[in-house]
């Protein structure tokens, strides 16, 4: 199904257009499709115009916003806001490693080998790692790491399952010991050998 654009004047599908947010009345009754009138394009454009023209009177508002109101922001960011981040950052970390585990249970693969954490199965130790190097490369790729790459690993399992492992952070300096990926200037010196895949 494809819809006309009341701006650009083009017809894209839905999917190319922003989902209404609202009561389900509300958007039966206004937006059967329940879609806005302007393609995400479009959308992206006009905010981005926004933003260039009212840039320092948005500056300038904020700072004194926030002159007056620092004990207010501060109190609502770590009695409120932190603690209800890391509990959705926790949720969605979690669902990355068992995509990774692939059913099998979230642990360290390489403890058996190298014994190299004492408890292979607690999720504070654990991280995620890329099997050939190249972490920092992929990152750039996908915009960042932390949660980014935690969604970036559930919107793609069966290529992430590849090129990622579950190891604890002491068998990261012990597989960057042996593999020599230490960092020289923005490039690793297996980057400088090996150029295929994520290097």
């Amino acid at each position: 199904m494809k819809k006309k654009c009341k701006r650009c004047g083009g017809y894209k599908p839905l999917s190319e257009f922003y989902k209404m947010k609202g009561p389900k009345l509300y958007l039966n009754v206004v937006r059967k499709d329940g879609v806005y009138h302007h393609c995400r394009e479009c959308c992206r454009e006009k905010a981005r115009k926004y933003r260039e023209k009212f840039r320092e009177h948005d500056r300038k508002y904020h700072r004194e916003y926030y002159a007056k109101n620092r004990e207010k922001i501060n109190d609502y960011y770590h009695e409120i806001k932190a603690p209800k981040d890391k509990v959705r950052r926790d949720r969605v970390k979690k669902t990355a490693f068992e995509v990774i585990a692939d059913g099998k249970p979230i642990k360290c693969v390489q403890h058996k080998e190298w014994k190299c954490c004492v408890d292979p199965m607690n999720m504070d130790y654990l991280s995620l790692d890329h099997i050939n190097g190249g972490g920092v490369r992929h990152y750039k790729e996908i915009g960042g790491g932390g949660s980014r790459v935690y969604k970036w690993i559930i919107k793609n399992p069966e290529t992430a399952k590849k090129i990622f492992q579950i190891i604890c952070m002491n068998a990261q300096w012990i597989k960057r010991k042996k593999n020599k990926e230490y960092t020289i200037g923005r490039k690793t010196e297996a980057s400088v050998v090996r150029r295929g895949g994520y290097i």
